[in-house]
């Protein structure tokens, strides 16, 4: 599995957003091929996400191929590391750039 939401929109992003207005906590681990939470081309809201675990992905460089906002997200806990670079890709990308194999 490369990615938990994905699309089949193969030609330039989509102007529509996509909304889990229910979402509280995203919680992956031990998922070695995921590349992504969501390889959609549309924005993602989840307003309502307070807690993201990740644990154990190496090949997840960011969170989404799109642009993610989470307001009530104040951190991302990735490999064991509490981190916050502004939003939930950047997290990702960061965290993935100091990542030692």
């Amino acid at each position: 599995m490369e990615a938990v939401v994905a699309d089949d929109h193969k030609h330039g992003k989509i102007h529509e957003v996509l909304s889990f207005n229910q979402l509280e906590e995203v919680k992956l681990a031990f998922l070695p091929n995921l590349n992504y939470f969501s390889h959609t081309k549309c924005d993602m809201e989840l307003p309502e996400l307070t807690q993201v675990v990740i644990k154990s992905c190496p090949d997840m460089y960011t969170f989404s191929v799109s642009s993610v906002i989470t307001p009530n997200l104040k951190f991302a806990m990735v490999d064991d590391v509490e981190s916050w670079f502004g939003d939930l890709n950047s997290t990702m990308r960061n965290r993935s750039s100091n990542w030692e194999y």
